[in-house]
This record gives C-alpha cells, structure tokens and sequence, in this order.
C-alpha cells in the first residue's frame, strides 16, 4: 500500500456491477470486528486513508463535509492499518470524527476492490454495491474530487474510464501474509513481505 500526492495520478473508474464480498469484515476502532455492509444502508461514501499518509490530514475535510450532506447519503472513513487501530485513532480524534470509522487491518478492502495506492474513494450505491473508485488521487481539497463527491451526493455516478484494474494476485497474498506477521509481532518477516510488495 502506497500514498499518492502528485496530481491526478489514481486510477478512476467506473465498477459497474462486479462481484462484491458483502460479507467482508473489518474492525471498529476499538477493535470490534464488524462487516462493511453493516454500514452501506444507502448511497455512501467510503474514504480509505492511513495515518502514515498526508491523507490523514483530510479528515477535518470530511468530517465538515459531513456535516452539511444531504440527508440519505452516508460516508464511512477505513483506515488501511496493518499495526491495528491505534495509529488512526489520534487522527479522528484530531479531527472530531463524527463519522463511523472502521480499520482495515489485513488490506481487505484494497485486495477486494483492486487498489494499492491511498487516498482511495469508493462510492457504493443504495443497494451497497461498488459503483465507482477513485484511487491514488481521492483528495477532497481538490476541486475535481469534490465535484465527484457533489455529484454522487445529487443522486449521479462521477463519469470515469470504463476500465478496472484488478489487485495482483501475488500482492493480494503479500498483504494479507504481512498483516498476519504483524498480528504475531513478528516484524522482520513482515517487512521482507511488504519489501516484496513494494516491488510488485
């Protein structure tokens, strides 16, 4: 998993239907295992962040955003932290979250959808499918990522290339051995394992 800064470098892209997990889970920030549908009850905004990224620096962006969205539309914040909770919880305190907040802390999500690079946005529709992501470049402070935002929030899927980029198999494996690792504090074999993916 890697943080994008340099303008609009993300992949974007429309999702369509596709096979979803809706059974996928992750963790509250107080360490609760939860499932991600739990939380797509209508059209939603899902913000994956980490607290190692410039990204996490948008949080009171969101968060002021959510304070004047239209009512029906939902956003849930997810961490991509391999360590577990505790590293984003200083950022959402920071930040005032008011907004659900969930951990993912074996790269679920990114290995599902397809993504390897943060901030990343999804937009899941009322029936809590994927319609759309952006990763890499998903910055609310930048106009093209609020626009989308205005858009989804009006009722309309954000235009963006037909194509979807599917997660390396060999990177998918990598993540999820490195955050296992990490579970049993054994972090050399840990980084050799990100090592590998950061080359893939």
């Amino acid at each position: 998993m890697r943080a994008a800064r340099s303008g609009r470098a993300g992949l974007c892209c429309i999702l369509g239907r596709m096979s979803w997990d809706a059974d996928l889970e992750l963790s509250t920030i107080d360490g609760e295992r939860v499932s991600l549908q739990a939380f797509l009850s209508g059209p939603t905004i899902v913000f994956c962040w980490a607290s190692w990224c410039y990204c996490r620096g948008l949080l009171p962006l969101w968060q002021e955003w959510c304070e004047r969205r239209p009512e029906g539309v939902g956003f849930v914040s997810v961490a991509v932290e391999l360590r577990g909770p505790d590293p984003a919880r200083p950022w959402l305190e920071r930040a005032g979250a008011s907004f659900p907040a969930l951990v993912d802390i074996d790269a679920q999500l990114p290995c599902t959808i397809g993504f390897d690079t943060i901030p990343t946005g999804i937009f899941f529709d009322d029936e809590g499918q994927p319609v759309w992501i952006e990763a890499g470049s998903f910055d609310l402070s930048e106009d093209d990522t609020s626009r989308a935002v205005e858009r989804f929030a009006a009722g309309e899927i954000p235009v963006g290339s037909p194509s979807l980029r599917t997660l390396d198999a060999r990177l998918a494996e990598l993540l999820r051995e490195a955050a296992q690792l990490l579970a049993e504090d054994r972090t050399e074999p840990a980084l050799t394992a990100l090592e590998e993916a950061q080359e893939l």
